[in-house]
């Protein structure tokens, strides 16, 4: 699946993000008919990038694969910044909010994998006039080919507009890869992790003075200690490893020892690749609040 046309690119710590800020982001989706063939966007954060580089450095190619790839973390924005990449925030649980509040209407279908039953029941009631099939796959699935099979054969089955994919990262990314590599499916599918716990329960979010300072993490680690401790303050403080290497490669060429430049040889990359500029572009860059 080609990504979306026209799209500015960052290449920040080897991920390749869109350059699109949110409006045009929506505006994309909006513009894309139910009918064509299945694609799927990517909301990577910092977990996200420090899984592909200690873990799963192949889930890249999954990353590469999306239609779209917007940056879900003010702390990964923050660092390119520094490295003047210019680098937008469309955070997945912000764009399913907006899909539900203003670009859903009565008679559009939506499927959702995982999340759960109560939340499925909070939306159904509060959009009645949306169809929402649902469907739940067992713990650990990606790794049963026969459940793999199930989960892509509902989405198949179940035409919708949009499918919200929350089984939880990596999973949903490469439950999307299969879905779209199979070509029988329609429709956009959004791999959105928690979002839509979000849009049933809004009050488990942080507050939105949280969220611009860049602390929404600290306040799901508060709420959720027991899950996220780990993710939070073991394994993502290894973004600064990364950045730090990043930064590196970045610095002037010059006489080096083998390891530095061993070390520079295997450093993430950061690049801004700007499109040609038109004047349709020009608008795009500046989208309506």
């Amino acid at each position: 699946m080609e990504r979306l046309p026209e799209n500015p690119s960052i290449r920040f710590l080897d991920v390749h993000f869109s350059g699109r800020g949110f409006q045009s982001v929506v505006d994309a989706i909006v513009r894309r008919h139910p009918a064509d063939p299945f694609a799927f966007v990517v909301t990577p954060n910092v977990d996200h990038v420090v899984r592909i580089h200690r873990q799963k450095r192949e889930h890249l190619s999954v990353y590469d694969r999306a239609w779209l790839c917007t940056c879900d973390s003010r702390v990964l924005q923050f660092l390119a910044r520094i490295m003047w990449l210019p680098m937008p925030l469309v955070s997945g649980s912000d764009l399913v909010a907006h899909l539900f509040q203003a670009v859903l209407k009565p008679g559009d279908t939506v499927s959702v994998i995982g999340s759960t039953r109560e939340i499925i029941d909070v939306l159904r009631k509060r959009h009645a006039g949306l169809s929402i099939h649902h469907y739940v796959p067992p713990f650990g699935f990606i790794h049963d080919d026969k459940e793999v099979e199930k989960t892509v054969n509902f989405v198949e089955t179940a035409p919708a507009r949009f499918v919200f994919l929350a089984v939880g990262s990596p999973q949903q990314e490469l439950l999307a890869t299969r879905i779209e590599q199979r070509g029988r499916s329609r429709g956009l599918g959004l791999c959105v992790g928690n979002s839509l716990a979000f849009v049933a329960k809004p009050r488990l979010r942080a507050p939105l003075w949280l969220r611009r300072l860049g602390l929404e993490w600290a306040h799901r680690l508060m709420t959720e200690p027991t899950r996220l401790w780990r993710r939070y303050l073991v394994n993502d403080p290894y973004i600064f490893v990364l950045y730090a290497r990043a930064w590196g490669a970045r610095l002037p060429k010059r006489r080096s020892s083998s390891r530095f430049a061993a070390a520079k040889r295997t450093a993430p990359a950061a690049v801004f690749i700007a499109p040609p500029r038109t004047k349709a572009r020009e608008q795009d860059q500046h989208p309506k609040s």
